[in-house]
Parts: structure tokens; C-alpha cells; sequence
């Protein structure tokens, strides 16, 4: 099981929230798809004692979340980015320019089959669609943009997905 989240934009409370949910399901591995923003809540991330996958987004307000992720173990990604975890195959981005534009570009790449997950965050909304790949949205953590403070719990083995309110 994998715990995917997104867009904390510096909320230390849903960062806090989150990873106790990921801890009470036994969460093995965190991806955090971009726009965390600041060094202090890249260290709440880190207080995490298993992986931690680290994407840039387009709102990080300091290349010092990179070196300081870096320094703290967390595996930092430039997005899009390739990973392999559980021997899935899975691609994972932020997301650009529009949330339609976002959302139309991942779901042509879940469409390709090329990846068994895909996931992606930036448009703030909640998506989990079965397509010729899983594509996942965990939404945002932070709940500024819809008031809804989301995350994802994927679930490698048996490629499910669900989204969980904090």
C-alpha cells in the first residue's frame, strides 16, 4: 500500500493528519506529488521512517526544499518522473497550466496502458478512474481551493484506489 498526497501548500496540520492515516493503514511508501512549498513542512514530511518520493511542483517557494529533501533522505523528482515500486510501473507528475489541460494529459497517458499507475495532482480534485492504467488525483491536503482535505491510498497489489477526507 501506498500513501499518495498532494498540494499541502505548507498546511502542517494536513501534513500531520495525513501521515497518521498512512501510518494506521500501514502505508509502506509516500509519494507527495508537488506544491508542499517550504522547508519547515518538508521536515513534518521527513519525520516519515520509510520512503518518501518528493516531486516538484509549480508553486515550491525555495530550491532549498530540494537540497534540504536531499539531506533528509527523501528521494526528490523532477515531474514527470518514473517509478518502480512493488514492480509496478508508475508515473507520477505534478500537473501544468490549466486543471483541464492537467487532467486531459493524464488520462491520454492512462489510456496508453504504458504504466499500471498513474498519478497526478495540481487541479486541487479528487480523481480515481480505472482506465487502461489506474490514474489517481489524491486532491489537495490543504483544502484551500474546495474545502476538502484529501489524500489517496493505492493499493498495489490489488490496483485500488481510494480517497480518504482528513
Amino acid at each position: 500500500m501506498i500513501g499518495v498526497i498532494s498540494d499541502t501548500h505548507d498546511d502542517l496540520e494536513a501534513i500531520r493528519s495525513a501521515l497518521e492515516v498512512f501510518s494506521r493503514e500501514e502505508v509502506e511508501s509516500i509519494i507527495h506529488l508537488g506544491d508542499l512549498i517550504s522547508p519547515f513542512s518538508l521536515r513534518e514530511l521527513a519525520k516519515w521512517q520509510g520512503r518518501v518520493d518528493l516531486l516538484w511542483g509549480n508553486n515550491e517557494g525555495e530550491a532549498l526544499v530540494a537540497k534540504l529533501g536531499v539531506e533528509l533522505g527523501l528521494k526528490v523528482h523532477t515531474s514527470p518522473t518514473e517509478l518502480t515500486i512493488s514492480n509496478r510501473e508508475i508515473l507520477a507528475f505534478h500537473g501544468f497550466g490549466s486543471a483541464s489541460l492537467t487532467e486531459k494529459v493524464a488520462r491520454m497517458i492512462a489510456d496508453s496502458g504504458e504504466y499500471d499507475l498513474v498519478l497526478f495532482g495540481h487541479t486541487h480534485s479528487p480523481i480515481v478512474e480505472r482506465r487502461k492504467s489506474l490514474l489517481v488525483n489524491p486532491g489537495e491536503a490543504c483544502g484551500k481551493l474546495t474545502k476538502r482535505r484529501t489524500i489517496a491510498l493505492v493499493d498495489l497489489d490489488r490496483m485500488e484506489a481510494e480517497i480518504v477526507e482528513l
